[in-house]
């Protein structure tokens, strides 16, 4: 009887190792043998030439205070990597962006619609935009090594993360990466993220277009929730955070006082101008009122004209009111029935697919 394949890893490797964009890191496997059997120990990483391995720093590329142990490493990918909190509100957030993966702006049209691209070094802020700033991590550069992705398969199969990273390890790894075979899609985006430190500044584009196009077709499956979603609007992330974070905001952009109560300004200021428009129109219409029994023409048609134009300004400043309304409250609900017609949608396909 031939013997039976091990099944194949639930999140596999993406990428060949004649694709990784670094060479810096590479494994040691070391075997034990007794007098019965021999065993493979877990294969250590290590960074550097094999000649030349005591002179290199034992530690994650691009990171010199984060060494190759399996604690360091774990602690680092907990910290910069994972997107626990997005994963939390992952089934909802439907409400909150396009139910894509696939919606994602590439660097080039970031620039035309005026944003600037902010550094941040965890993955829970990547592709959040706030008005005229969006976010993004840039890609670290162990994370373009064929070694490492292979260390942290061994890790995980060797039960030496913990339970809960084991499932959110890979697939965040996995999911943030596949952001970026749509933020660059042309040799344009690869030099705005050159610029930017987006990616390693020794890699070329061509490498680079073969290594990321393996993850730009990765189905969910193989992904963290958060990244069955793309571009999310920090506004609506601060709203929904009270209700399924039960905190007071996702993140929190407005330290100084002045900043936060800038945001009220311009509400406070029109609802103060209409009701003054309102107040004097209806002084103006009350005083014409008053008048009406004045006997000479001209004073007699001034007051007539003051009274019904009392009356239009009333008007056109609640026609205004309402037509505002109304279209909010249009927007609202197109985007809400279009969220929602996806996620029928959406289910749907994933039933037949189930059958």
């Amino acid at each position: 009887m031939a013997a039976s394949q091990p099944p194949p890893p639930k999140y596999p490797i993406p990428f060949l190792p004649t694709e990784e964009l670094t060479s810096d890191l590479y494994l040691i496997t070391t075997t034990t043998t007794t007098t019965s059997s021999s065993k493979q120990t877990l294969p250590q990483l290590q960074r550097g030439a094999h000649p030349n391995i005591n002179k290199t720093p034992q530690t994650l590329p691009g990171n010199a205070s984060v060494d190759l142990s399996p604690a360091s490493i774990q602690s680092q990918l907990q910290t910069t990597v994972l997107t626990t909190k997005l994963n939390t509100m992952a089934p909802h957030l439907w409400l909150i962006s396009t139910q894509s993966s696939a919606s994602i702006s590439p660097l080039h049209k970031q620039r035309i619609l005026g944003r600037e691209i902010l550094i941040s070094d965890t993955a829970d802020l990547h592709l959040i935009w706030h008005y005229s700033r969006i976010f993004l991590k840039p890609l670290p550069r162990y994370l373009l090594s064929h070694a490492f992705w292979e260390y942290l398969h061994h890790l995980s199969s060797s039960g030496k993360l913990h339970d809960h990273d084991q499932e959110d390890i890979l697939p965040a790894i996995t999911g943030f990466l596949r952001t970026y075979a749509h933020l660059i899609q042309s040799e344009t985006d690869f030099r705005i993220a050159l610029s930017h430190g987006l990616v390693p500044e020794d890699i070329r584009f061509e490498p680079f277009a073969k290594f990321i196009k393996r993850f730009k077709n990765l189905p969910n499956s193989q992904a963290s929730p958060r990244f069955s979603f793309g571009e999310l609007r920090l506004t609506r992330l601060n709203f929904w955070a009270v209700v399924f974070l039960r905190q007071r905001h996702y993140f929190n952009v407005s330290r100084q006082y002045e900043t936060y109560f800038e945001r009220f300004f311009g509400p406070l200021l029109f609802i103060f101008g209409t009701l003054s428009v309102l107040l004097s129109a209806m002084q103006v219409g009350l005083a014409a009122v008053a008048m009406e029994s004045v006997d000479e023409w001209a004073w007699e048609r001034f007051v007539s004209v003051s009274k019904w134009t009392s009356v239009a300004a009333i008007f056109v400043v609640l026609a205004a009111v309402v037509w505002l309304s109304v279209v909010l409250v249009t927007k609202i609900l197109g985007e809400f029935v279009y969220a929602l017609g996806m996620l029928w949608k959406k289910r749907a396909s994933a039933r037949t697919n189930a059958v």
